[in-house]
């Protein structure tokens, strides 16, 4: 900390503010010395969050620009200069283009301000693609989002093959026994209704009206998976063909497993990918497929 200060990055008087826990007095005694008593040698109770605010707050003063959800690719560091190269998230917006097609029989679909930002982006994209839409009847922005802000390719992109949908921040009446299809930039939302989208009239669960299990295929597994592995047993079905075990209890835990894995994967938004969590869930997947789970479904996910 002290070394902040003397290049000028920060002044003392920031130490006192980022310090949230100090050690005082502290005792030391040596061996035919007797004790001593002192103070302010084991203040290391730093606080990240108020250093952080307080390093931003000198950096907006000196008219510094912060750019924020971008990651970094290489830095170069010269004597009065470092050069920093960015990650343009537009390559993981891209995937949108990818995945957005499997909702081609949505009827309605909801955006959240992040992913009708995100396909704003790449409109250059769009202006070459068809429309993958030809039941749509209503898209549905984000509260707060002018419709005006919607470039001329992402409205093609989204009504070309339905010129007849309406776009809007609220549902219209006659559009309400529609499926509604969420929109955003996480592989569960995009996952899942994408099998709802195409079978949302095929999903079928039961349980014993025991809130501690559910019960799927006659096997006893945590309630909130049951319409996990309804889903992918109607998109994957192959996920199961070579799973078996002997023991009850080791097929609910496995079963379980591999739903806490899936889950997990679908809660991480596209853009927080990197390179060591696609290698751990890998490793993860890898350990499922030897249980007997073909995954190759969610293998093809992290490409």
């Amino acid at each position: 900390m002290l070394e902040l200060v003397e290049v000028g990055i920060l002044e003392e008087e920031d130490i006192e503010h980022a310090t949230s826990a100090t050690f005082n007095p502290n005792r030391c005694g040596f061996e035919g010395k007797g004790e001593i008593w002192v103070e302010n040698i084991l203040n290391l109770g730093v606080s990240p969050s108020k250093l952080i605010e307080i390093m931003k707050t000198r950096f907006n003063s000196c008219d510094g620009v912060i750019l924020e959800g971008l990651g970094v690719s290489s830095i170069c560091v010269y004597d009065d200069a470092a050069d920093l190269k960015l990650k343009s998230r537009k390559k993981y917006y891209q995937r949108l283009t990818n995945i957005l097609p499997g909702l081609g029989n949505a009827k309605t679909l909801t955006f959240d301000l992040e992913s009708i930002e995100a396909l704003n982006k790449i409109s250059d994209l769009l202006v070459s693609l068809p429309s993958p839409f030809y039941n749509l009847k209503f898209v549905k922005l984000p509260w707060g989002f002018k419709e005006s802000s919607i470039s001329s390719a992402l409205r093609n992109y989204l009504l070309g093959g339905s010129p007849k949908a309406a776009i809007g921040t609220k549902f219209p009446q006659n559009t309400m026994d529609y499926q509604e299809v969420p929109c955003c930039l996480t592989s569960q939302k995009f996952m899942l209704d994408e099998a709802l989208a195409t079978n949302v009239n095929d999903r079928a669960s039961s349980s014993r009206g025991n809130s501690d299990f559910g019960l799927w295929c006659g096997h006893e597994v945590n309630p909130d998976f049951v319409g996990l592995l309804d889903l992918i047993i109607t998109k994957y079905p192959e996920t199961f063909e070579h799973f078996t075990t002997k023991s009850e209890r080791f097929y609910t835990m496995k079963l379980n497993m591999l739903c806490t894995s899936v889950n997990d994967l679908l809660r991480t938004s596209l853009t927080e990918f990197n390179t060591d969590i696609i290698t751990e869930y890998r490793d993860l997947f890898t350990d499922l497929q030897r249980w007997g789970f073909n995954v190759n479904w969610l293998l093809s996910h992290l490409k």
